[in-house]
C-alpha cells in the first residue's frame, strides 16, 4: 500500500487501519476493517480492505482540510468586516462632527443676518430721522 492515512480529521492525531479480533466472526459491522485515530478515538469502520478504509478516511481528512480553509476565509473576512466597521464608525463620528461644526456655522450666520437685519432697520431709522431733521431745518434733499 503505497498511499499514507492522512492525520484525524478532528484533532490531527495519527490513524491506523485495524482489522476486528476474529474477521470471520459476525459482529454488528458487515466488514472486517476499521481506521481509528490514536489521539481521540474517532474510527470509521465497516470496510471490506484495507485500500477502501483508507480511501474513506483520507476522503474524510480532505474534507477537514477543505473546513479549515472555510473557517480561515471565514475568519479573514471576520477580520475584513470588522476592519470596515472600525472605518465608517470614523467615517460617521467625522460626519457628525462635520454636521456640528456647519450646524455651528449655520448658527453663526443666522445671527449675523440677524444683526444685518437690524443694522439695516437703525440705518432706516436713522435716515428717516435725517430727512425729518432737514426738512425741519428747510433742506429737503
Amino acid at each position: 500500500m503505497s498511499e499514507k492515512l492522512k492525520p484525524c480529521p478532528f484533532c490531527g492525531g495519527e490513524a491506523i487501519i485495524e482489522t476486528f479480533p476474529d474477521p470471520s466472526e459476525k459482529t454488528k459491522w458487515n466488514e472486517p476493517y476499521y481506521v481509528a485515530c490514536k489521539g481521540c478515538g474517532t474510527y470509521k469502520n465497516d470496510f471490506a480492505t484495507e485500500e477502501l478504509a483508507m480511501a474513506d478516511w483520507n476522503r474524510r481528512s480532505a474534507d477537514a482540510e477543505l473546513l479549515e480553509a472555510v473557517i480561515a476565509g471565514q475568519e479573514t473576512l471576520q477580520k475584513a468586516l470588522a476592519e470596515e466597521k472600525t472605518k465608517n464608525q470614523r467615517l460617521l463620528e467625522g460626519r457628525d462632527y462635520s454636521k456640528e461644526l456647519l450646524d455651528k456655522q449655520l448658527e453663526r450666520n443666522r445671527g449675523m443676518q440677524n444683526k444685518i437685519h437690524e443694522l439695516r432697520a437703525e440705518v432706516r431709522m436713522l435716515e428717516e430721522i435725517n430727512r425729518q431733521m432737514s426738512s425741519l431745518a428747510g433742506d429737503t434733499p
